[in-house]
């Protein structure tokens, strides 16, 4: 694998944290390092944008691991240009969060596969309520 790398850093990858605060995990990719540390490029709903932040704020305090990393300088280079052209587009949890905004800078394919799971489960949610309620009614 060709790719630049700071110690366990590595620019252009996946990194998750899961957010106690928020009870979902959070995605950003690692930029190079500034000469104040670390930075994670990601959706910040705090901020309402995909923003460049310090590796502490993208954090909180929780241990974080890679989810993807790049196999050659050249995905590196492309996913880094990817992700720095998203900086300042607005965060919206329903269409455009963290997870959209990784999903697409490395596949082309913005997506939320934790959004997909609770909006699967509130429908059948739904539904089952539906049918219960239906069941309910006094036969005429």
């Amino acid at each position: 694998m060709n790719r630049l790398q700071h110690g366990n850093w590595i620019p252009g990858g996946v990194l998750r944290v899961y957010s106690k605060r928020r009870g979902v995990w959070h995605f950003g990719i690692p930029a190079f390092p500034s000469p104040s540390g670390p930075m994670v490029m990601h959706g910040s709903k705090d901020r309402g944008v995909f923003a460049l932040t310090s590796y502490e704020e993208f954090a909180e305090g929780q241990p974080t691991q890679y989810t993807w990393i790049p196999e050659s300088l050249e995905q590196q280079q492309a996913v880094l240009s990817r992700a720095e052209s998203m900086i300042g587009r607005p965060f919206r949890l329903l269409n455009a969060n963290c997870e959209d905004f990784v999903n697409g800078i490395i596949t082309g394919l913005p997506r939320s596969p934790q959004r997909e799971k609770a909006l699967t489960t509130l429908l059948l949610i739904v539904l089952v309520g539906g049918c219960l309620a239906a069941l309910a009614q006094p036969k005429s």
